[in-house]
Protein backbone atom coordinates (compact mmCIF):
# COMPACT_ATOMS: atom_id res chain seq x y z
CA UNK A 1 0.00 0.00 0.00
CA UNK A 2 1.31 3.47 -0.90
CA UNK A 3 2.05 5.93 1.86
CA UNK A 4 -0.93 8.23 1.49
CA UNK A 5 -2.16 10.77 3.95
CA UNK A 6 -5.48 10.35 5.66
CA UNK A 7 -6.96 13.21 3.69
CA UNK A 8 -5.90 11.61 0.39
CA UNK A 9 -7.48 8.31 1.45
CA UNK A 10 -10.67 10.05 2.56
CA UNK A 11 -10.73 12.11 -0.65
CA UNK A 12 -10.34 9.00 -2.81
CA UNK A 13 -13.00 7.23 -0.81
CA UNK A 14 -15.37 10.19 -1.16
CA UNK A 15 -14.85 10.27 -4.95
CA UNK A 16 -15.50 6.55 -5.17
CA UNK A 17 -18.63 6.90 -3.03
CA UNK A 18 -19.91 9.67 -5.32
CA UNK A 19 -19.24 7.48 -8.36
CA UNK A 20 -21.15 4.61 -6.73
CA UNK A 21 -24.06 6.92 -5.93
CA UNK A 22 -24.11 8.20 -9.53
CA UNK A 23 -24.04 4.65 -10.92
CA UNK A 24 -26.83 3.70 -8.51
CA UNK A 25 -28.96 6.60 -9.80
CA UNK A 26 -28.27 5.60 -13.40
CA UNK A 27 -29.21 2.02 -12.57
CA UNK A 28 -32.44 3.17 -10.95
CA UNK A 29 -33.32 5.29 -14.01
CA UNK A 30 -32.56 2.39 -16.35
CA UNK A 31 -34.68 0.10 -14.19
CA UNK A 32 -37.61 2.51 -14.32
CA UNK A 33 -37.33 2.77 -18.10
CA UNK A 34 -37.23 -1.02 -18.45
CA UNK A 35 -40.31 -1.31 -16.24
CA UNK A 36 -42.14 1.23 -18.41
CA UNK A 37 -41.15 -0.60 -21.60
CA UNK A 38 -42.21 -3.95 -20.15
CA UNK A 39 -45.57 -2.56 -18.98
CA UNK A 40 -46.18 -0.98 -22.39
CA UNK A 41 -45.13 -4.17 -24.17
CA UNK A 42 -47.34 -6.29 -21.89
CA UNK A 43 -50.34 -4.06 -22.64
CA UNK A 44 -49.67 -4.23 -26.41
CA UNK A 45 -49.35 -8.03 -26.29
CA UNK A 46 -52.63 -8.37 -24.40
CA UNK A 47 -54.38 -6.08 -26.90
CA UNK A 48 -52.95 -7.96 -29.89
CA UNK A 49 -53.91 -11.27 -28.31
CA UNK A 50 -57.51 -10.05 -27.87
CA UNK A 51 -57.65 -8.83 -31.46
CA UNK A 52 -56.20 -12.11 -32.73
CA UNK A 53 -58.63 -14.14 -30.63
CA UNK A 54 -61.55 -12.10 -31.98
CA UNK A 55 -60.30 -12.52 -35.56
CA UNK A 56 -59.90 -16.26 -35.07
CA UNK A 57 -63.36 -16.51 -33.53
CA UNK A 58 -64.90 -14.51 -36.37
CA UNK A 59 -63.07 -16.63 -38.93
CA UNK A 60 -64.22 -19.83 -37.22
CA UNK A 61 -67.82 -18.59 -37.17
CA UNK A 62 -67.59 -17.65 -40.83
CA UNK A 63 -66.18 -21.07 -41.70
CA UNK A 64 -68.88 -22.81 -39.63
CA UNK A 65 -71.59 -20.74 -41.28
CA UNK A 66 -70.06 -21.42 -44.65
CA UNK A 67 -69.82 -25.18 -44.04
CA UNK A 68 -73.35 -25.23 -42.61
CA UNK A 69 -74.68 -23.54 -45.73
CA UNK A 70 -72.57 -25.81 -47.88
CA UNK A 71 -73.97 -28.93 -46.23
CA UNK A 72 -77.55 -27.70 -46.56
CA UNK A 73 -77.28 -26.88 -50.23
CA UNK A 74 -76.94 -29.31 -53.02
CA UNK A 75 -75.06 -26.88 -55.15
CA UNK A 76 -71.48 -27.71 -55.79
CA UNK A 77 -69.37 -24.88 -54.54
CA UNK A 78 -65.73 -24.13 -54.52
CA UNK A 79 -63.74 -21.39 -52.91
CA UNK A 80 -62.41 -18.81 -55.21
CA UNK A 81 -58.70 -18.70 -55.59
CA UNK A 82 -58.61 -15.27 -53.93
CA UNK A 83 -60.48 -16.62 -50.89
CA UNK A 84 -58.11 -19.56 -50.60
CA UNK A 85 -55.15 -17.22 -50.85
CA UNK A 86 -56.54 -14.91 -48.18
CA UNK A 87 -57.20 -17.84 -45.81
CA UNK A 88 -53.69 -19.20 -46.37
CA UNK A 89 -52.27 -15.70 -45.92
CA UNK A 90 -54.17 -15.31 -42.66
CA UNK A 91 -52.82 -18.66 -41.44
CA UNK A 92 -49.26 -17.55 -42.29
CA UNK A 93 -49.74 -14.24 -40.50
CA UNK A 94 -51.05 -16.01 -37.40
CA UNK A 95 -48.01 -18.30 -37.32
CA UNK A 96 -45.65 -15.35 -37.72
CA UNK A 97 -47.48 -13.48 -34.95
CA UNK A 98 -47.20 -16.47 -32.62
CA UNK A 99 -43.44 -16.72 -33.24
CA UNK A 100 -43.05 -12.97 -32.76
CA UNK A 101 -44.97 -13.16 -29.51
CA UNK A 102 -42.67 -15.90 -28.22
CA UNK A 103 -39.65 -13.83 -29.27
CA UNK A 104 -40.90 -10.74 -27.43
CA UNK A 105 -41.67 -12.78 -24.33
CA UNK A 106 -38.18 -14.27 -24.48
CA UNK A 107 -36.64 -10.80 -24.76
CA UNK A 108 -38.73 -9.63 -21.81
CA UNK A 109 -37.56 -12.59 -19.75
CA UNK A 110 -33.93 -11.91 -20.69
CA UNK A 111 -34.37 -8.23 -19.71
CA UNK A 112 -35.76 -9.31 -16.35
CA UNK A 113 -32.75 -11.58 -15.79
CA UNK A 114 -30.35 -8.77 -16.73
CA UNK A 115 -32.17 -6.40 -14.40
CA UNK A 116 -31.95 -8.90 -11.53
CA UNK A 117 -28.25 -9.50 -12.14
CA UNK A 118 -27.50 -5.78 -12.20
CA UNK A 119 -29.30 -5.35 -8.85
CA UNK A 120 -27.30 -8.24 -7.37
CA UNK A 121 -23.99 -6.78 -8.58
CA UNK A 122 -24.91 -3.29 -7.37
CA UNK A 123 -25.70 -4.65 -3.91
CA UNK A 124 -22.40 -6.56 -3.83
CA UNK A 125 -20.50 -3.42 -4.82
CA UNK A 126 -22.33 -1.42 -2.15
CA UNK A 127 -21.43 -3.98 0.54
CA UNK A 128 -17.77 -3.95 -0.51
CA UNK A 129 -17.83 -0.14 -0.47
CA UNK A 130 -19.18 -0.13 3.09
CA UNK A 131 -16.60 -2.70 4.12
CA UNK A 132 -13.81 -0.57 2.62
CA UNK A 133 -15.15 2.50 4.41
CA UNK A 134 -14.99 0.61 7.73
CA UNK A 135 -11.43 -0.53 7.00
CA UNK A 136 -10.35 3.07 6.27
CA UNK A 137 -11.88 4.20 9.56
CA UNK A 138 -10.05 1.46 11.45
CA UNK A 139 -6.78 2.35 9.71
CA UNK A 140 -7.18 6.04 10.62
CA UNK A 141 -8.00 5.14 14.23
CA UNK A 142 -4.90 2.90 14.49
CA UNK A 143 -2.65 5.59 12.98
CA UNK A 144 -4.01 8.19 15.40
CA UNK A 145 -3.49 5.81 18.32
CA UNK A 146 0.15 5.23 17.27
CA UNK A 147 0.74 8.99 17.12
CA UNK A 148 -0.89 9.49 20.52
CA UNK A 149 -3.73 11.49 19.00
CA UNK A 150 -7.41 11.36 19.89
CA UNK A 151 -10.64 12.78 18.61
CA UNK A 152 -12.54 15.08 20.96
CA UNK A 153 -15.88 16.78 20.64
CA UNK A 154 -15.70 20.48 19.85
CA UNK A 155 -17.71 21.31 22.96
CA UNK A 156 -15.12 19.54 25.15
CA UNK A 157 -12.24 21.43 23.53
CA UNK A 158 -14.06 24.77 23.93
CA UNK A 159 -14.76 24.01 27.58
CA UNK A 160 -11.10 23.07 28.18
CA UNK A 161 -9.88 26.28 26.50
CA UNK A 162 -12.29 28.31 28.60
CA UNK A 163 -11.07 26.60 31.79
CA UNK A 164 -7.44 27.26 30.80
CA UNK A 165 -8.17 30.99 30.33
CA UNK A 166 -9.79 31.12 33.77
CA UNK A 167 -6.79 29.38 35.39
CA UNK A 168 -4.33 31.75 33.64
CA UNK A 169 -6.31 34.78 34.82
CA UNK A 170 -6.40 33.33 38.34
CA UNK A 171 -2.59 32.85 38.32
CA UNK A 172 -2.12 36.43 37.04
CA UNK A 173 -4.35 37.94 39.70
CA UNK A 174 -3.21 35.66 42.54
CA UNK A 175 0.49 34.89 42.04
CA UNK A 176 0.96 33.16 45.40
CA UNK A 177 -2.08 30.94 45.07
CA UNK A 178 -1.13 30.42 41.42
CA UNK A 179 2.30 29.02 42.41
CA UNK A 180 0.60 26.63 44.84
CA UNK A 181 -1.85 25.57 42.13
CA UNK A 182 1.02 24.91 39.68
CA UNK A 183 2.91 22.95 42.37
CA UNK A 184 -0.22 20.92 43.12
CA UNK A 185 -0.67 20.23 39.39
CA UNK A 186 2.99 19.09 39.05
CA UNK A 187 2.59 16.72 42.03
CA UNK A 188 -0.52 15.14 40.50
CA UNK A 189 1.18 14.71 37.13
CA UNK A 190 4.19 13.12 38.88
CA UNK A 191 1.88 10.68 40.75
CA UNK A 192 0.08 9.69 37.56
CA UNK A 193 3.42 9.12 35.85
CA UNK A 194 4.47 6.59 38.54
Amino acid sequence: MENKSITEIISEFTEQSKAVAKKSEELTETTDRIKEYLNSFHYDVIEQKKITAENQENLLKAVQIFTHHLENTQVKTELKTDDKKSILSLQKNLKIFNWSLYGFLGLGFMSLIMFSLSIIFALKFYKVSLQTKQEVREEIALEMKKNGERIYREAQVSELESDMKIVKEFIKENPTAGKELLKYRADIIKKKGN
